[in-house]
């Protein structure tokens, strides 16, 4: 058995060595966001600054405006969002330069200071506050609309089939535009929506569209192509109830998990499939890789990957100290 496994980690993180690449980020400085611009040149979007990245370099980008609230990427431009202001920079001037700006207190004095953004396929910019809902812009008449109310607004996310997904207090909610309804997943199950928690701290979605749902102590998964799937496989922890999941790239038949306890490899989660654990030193549904196993760098031994990107196939892990690349 231990053969096997040692067997299965080699077959599946053999790979070219590359990096590592320094990243000179202060302490403060918080690791938010990764957007792949082209095959080779990627975003990298702190909470102070912003940086373009390749496999085997790292270049500061020079803006005025420091402390960003949120950032997102869509039609070859990048959006900061920073207070009350949405920036607008484009890729054909190497983010260097503001193409064009939005005042929201301008627009609208009433409106209250936002969080977070995210931009569907059809070009609609969505933002929230964390006590004043969910919002989206109407470009055409330069407002903002009020779209959910909700007495607290954790996070807030968009998948590629344009699904808006917004963290409450009070269960998750999705809006179809398609349908132009919102779907609430919460712990009562309304219309079979069950939830393990009401309380949905924060949202990822990964490469193929998958959503995953963190909770304080549960995580719950919605396939891309199963939206509409009423029984969300849940599991409890990774490994143990302390450890927190910081990001999720897709790697082959299954998933690079960045926590706070390690990297973990997960395979593949079924639909309908619940569990309470996903990983423990007895019931390996996970495994729980070494710094050998993703290549890491002697430079960055014993560091704690703290972040991951993805572009094509080709991941990026970041420590502290800098980051380095493998292949899936």
């Amino acid at each position: 058995m231990k053969f096997y496994l040692q067997a299965l980690l080699f077959f599946l993180f053999y790979k070219a060595y590359s990096g590592p690449i320094p990243l000179k980020i202060s302490s403060n400085e918080i690791l938010k966001h990764f957007f792949a611009v082209n095959k080779r040149t990627n975003v990298l979007i702190t909470s102070q600054n912003i940086y373009t990245l390749s496999k085997n370099r790292c270049k500061r980008i020079e803006f005025s405006y420091t402390g960003f609230s949120d950032a997102f990427y869509a039609s070859d431009t990048l959006i900061i969002l920073k207070h009350d202001t949405l920036f607008f920079l484009p890729a054909k001037q190497n983010f260097e330069k503001i193409c064009n700006f939005i005042s929201i207190k301008k627009l609208d004095t009433n409106l209250p200071s936002f969080s977070g953004l995210a931009i569907d396929s059809y070009g609609i910019i969505w933002v929230y506050s964390p006590f004043g809902g969910v919002y989206s812009l109407q470009r055409d008449e330069n407002k903002f609309l009020s779209r959910l109310t909700a007495p607290v607004v954790n996070d807030l996310k968009v998948s590629a089939d344009s699904c808006i997904y917004a963290a409450t207090n009070v269960g998750l909610f999705r809006y179809n535009a398609k349908q132009n309804i919102w779907i609430k997943y919460a712990e009562e199950g309304i219309g079979g929506y069950e939830m393990p928690d009401n309380i949905i701290e924060s949202i990822l979605i990964d490469t193929k569209s998958n959503v995953w749902v963190i909770m304080p102590e549960h995580i719950s998964f919605i396939g891309y192509g199963n939206r509409d799937e009423v029984h969300v496989p849940s599991f409890d922890y990774l490994g143990d109830k302390e450890t927190k999941l910081m990001g999720i790239n897709n790697f082959r038949s299954g998933y690079l998990m960045i926590t706070t306890k390690g990297v973990l490899f997960l395979k593949t989660m079924k639909e309908g499939e619940s569990q309470s654990e996903v990983h423990t030193s007895n019931a390996q549904t996970a495994f729980l890789l070494s710094g050998k196993d993703i290549e890491t760098p002697l430079d960055f031994k014993n560091q704690l990957v703290k972040f991951a990107g993805k572009n094509g196939k080709t991941n990026y892990l970041f420590t502290d100290m800098g980051y380095w690349v493998i292949n899936d």
